[in-house]
């Protein structure tokens, strides 16, 4: 999937009020600044979206997933602090029941 293909899918979502978002990224290798940024874009447009706002969150985002040759997501997350606001997950089952869970619920 590309940083267009996310673009898409995350606006057919949102037309379908589909608030609540696991972005799965467990098999993702390599992304350039496009795929991290439509990610960020996706994040502030489900969080955003209509009057109730939605939630994303990454699934598995510390593996080998690459910004550059020379780097990991993970460590772009913790240097920009992203990771203060994007909601990330090791495994599905919890990022699935953390919706359901009120202390987990953003502050806006």
């Amino acid at each position: 999937m590309g940083d267009d293909d996310l673009h898409e899918e995350i606006e057919k979502l949102k037309r379908e009020d589909r608030l609540k978002v696991v972005l799965n990224l467990a098999s993702l290798t390599y992304t350039d600044s496009d795929g991290f940024g439509e990610i960020l874009r996706a994040w502030r447009n489900i969080a955003g979206a209509r009057q109730v706002r939605g939630r994303l969150k990454l699934l598995s985002p510390h593996g080998q997933i690459r910004v550059n040759p020379h780097g990991q997501m993970a460590d772009v997350l913790t240097i920009t602090k992203l990771f203060t606001v994007l909601e990330t997950y090791e495994n599905e089952k919890g990022a699935i029941a953390s919706f359901a869970d009120p202390s987990h619920a953003p502050e806006w």
